[in-house]
């Protein structure tokens, strides 16, 4: 095992010892600073990824699909993050990707899916190209604040 490994491993190991609000608060940092590089270095195939995610996101919801609806809501955020195109951030988001399936279950963040736009705002938003907009969705979606 490499010295990289080994640092994931024991990541992983802290994360299972964390609480849903600590993993609240770095998800902020994250997907703020996500968010904010996607729109500005995203290429097609990144948004392709994300409307996908997008897709199986909403699909799940309408059919009340836990487990489908928690993956894509991961692989949603993670494709934002994917598209900043930073290698250390990337990281940091997959090694936490468990943590996250578990406070997105917990969260019951399928139950507000239906009315979801900020999900919608954020991918619009890197779509677009802007990153005030973009970081203010990412904002949202944690926060649940109705001013995107």
């Amino acid at each position: 095992m490499t010295a990289t490994d080994e640092g994931q491993v024991a990541l992983r190991r802290h994360l299972g010892r964390v609480t849903a609000g600590d993993i609240l608060d770095v998800r902020r940092g994250l997907d703020v600073v996500s968010a904010r590089l996607a729109a500005a270095a995203r290429t097609e195939e990144d948004l392709t990824a994300l409307g996908q995610a997008m897709e199986r996101r909403t699909a799940a919801a309408r059919v009340a699909d836990l487990d489908a609806f928690t993956d894509a809501d991961v692989d949603f955020h993670l494709s934002v993050a994917e598209a900043a195109h930073n290698p250390l951030l990337g990281d940091l988001y997959r090694n936490m990707s468990e943590a996250l399936r578990e406070t997105v279950r917990a969260g019951r963040c399928m139950d507000e899916a239906g009315d979801d736009l900020y999900h919608g705002a954020l991918f619009e938003a890197v779509r677009a190209g802007d990153p005030v907009a973009a970081t203010r969705a990412a904002l949202a979606i944690l926060e649940g604040d109705a001013a995107i």
